[in-house]
């Protein structure tokens, strides 16, 4: 579909690029008094095809794009409608195929989309793509019920602490943790 759209761009471009000849020559003669010829305003009406040329070209990479991305759609969604309920490997396969754009990357067990800084989803899914992960721990009081526990996540080697939300396991009050 896409050399399709690509033809019909180019013979579009032929079209408007004759029509715009004829009328410059035509132009030129109609402005000028005794059959003689006005070549700035010959010039002028053929220089002025570039805005519907630019206006042609948008509208093809406008086509060709979504005939990119339809063509990604498709072939996901075959994969994901010939995937055997014995391999429930393949919906992580096909996450770790698909390419991370716009800084986010898709969890292959619930679907959720998470930014590339954060290795892990919400659903306890850990990212292999990321950098190397470390078991952080520390000792938190909780500001409800006033007792200690121990605060347990993994972060990429070098990243900064993120704020974290956790459950107290005494009071079950929910907190946001700053670090």
């Amino acid at each position: 579909m896409r050399k399709k759209h690509s033809n019909i761009f180019k013979i579009n471009l032929i079209i408007v690029e004759v029509i715009y000849f004829i009328a410059a020559i035509i132009a030129g003669f109609a402005t000028s008094g005794k059959h003689a010829f006005n070549w700035t305003v010959a010039l002028a009406v053929w220089a002025s095809n570039f805005v519907i040329w630019l206006i042609l070209y948008a509208v093809y990479s406008i086509l060709d794009n979504q005939e990119t991305q339809i063509s990604i759609l498709d072939r996901l969604t075959e994969q994901l409608n010939t995937s055997d309920s014995s391999q429930p490997s393949n919906l992580e396969q096909l996450a770790a195929n698909t390419k991370k754009t716009n800084n986010v990357w898709i969890c292959p067990k619930c679907g959720d989309k998470n930014s590339n800084t954060t290795i892990q989803c919400s659903c306890g899914y850990i990212n292999s793509n990321s950098k190397p992960v470390e078991d952080v721990s520390f000792k938190h009081v909780c500001q409800n019920c006033g007792k200690e526990f121990t605060v347990k996540y993994k972060n990429a080697k070098g990243q900064s602490l993120p704020t974290l939300n956790v459950t107290c396991p005494h009071c079950k009050t929910e907190l946001t943790i700053k670090k």
